[in-house]
């Protein structure tokens, strides 16, 4: 295969199908990129069924600062060349949360490691790994690939996380805590008593964490 042809055509199978107000928008909400078509998944998805998995094609996907090409290379990776050395080199790459979400469904969470590798990244200093490594555990319980969960003493970070000044991080570490709390009603338990200090005092932000996740424990207690 001439993989820089095959980029080429890739490139202009985009520009066809490219929506220039939704790039804009995009833009807007932080998604920036050298160049940003504006394509749906769904135009995407379309576009990767043309192709065969490669991991050169992909791989030279991922090298470009393109929004639909990094997000076409997380679909056309093998899953079996997806190492544990690449996958940490990817999620260190990741540039925003739309790609940390597309990398964690179409690659991260077909791991059968996924589990291991997310408490390491939990465990980094590095808030962008540690957003992955949240967000993929809320991933794998969610969809079922993990029935329960009863390691918090494998997130050192994530109560210092949930209160942190990066929305993403604090977000990715609240939707994994409500994912191990649906599943495990007595760790949903013990994850309140350990934030019961949150409700009280002045500060807005740790009021809105428990009020959060007090909500989101009785509902899916009924």
């Amino acid at each position: 295969m001439d993989y820089h042809a095959t980029l080429q055509e890739i490139r202009k199978r985009c520009r066809i199908a490219m929506n220039g107000e939704a790039s804009a928008g995009m833009r807007k909400y932080g998604l920036v990129y050298k160049l940003n078509f504006g394509l749906m998944i769904s135009q995407i998805k379309e576009i990767a069924s043309r192709y065969n998995p490669d991991a050169e094609l992909a791989t030279l996907l991922w090298e470009q600062d393109t929004r639909e090409l990094k997000i076409l290379a997380t679909m056309l990776l093998p899953i079996n060349e997806f190492t544990d050395e690449l996958a940490s080199k990817w999620t260190l790459d990741i540039p925003n949360q739309e790609m940390r979400e597309q990398i964690a469904i179409n690659l991260l969470q077909q791991l059968p490691n996924a589990e291991k590798l997310s408490l390491e990244w939990a465990q980094s200093e590095n808030e962008s790994l540690r957003a992955t490594a949240y967000w993929l555990l809320g991933r794998l319980l969610l969809t079922g690939k993990l029935n329960s969960f009863d390691k918090l003493n494998g997130l050192p970070h994530i109560w210092s996380d949930t209160l942190g000044e990066d929305v993403v991080l604090r977000n990715s570490a609240l939707v994994c805590f409500k994912q191990i709390g649906r599943r495990n009603p007595v760790l949903g338990e013990s994850i309140l008593a350990e934030i019961s200090n949150f409700q009280t005092g002045n500060e807005t932000l740790r009021k809105e964490v428990h009020d959060n996740l007090a909500f989101e424990f009785a509902y899916f207690a009924e």
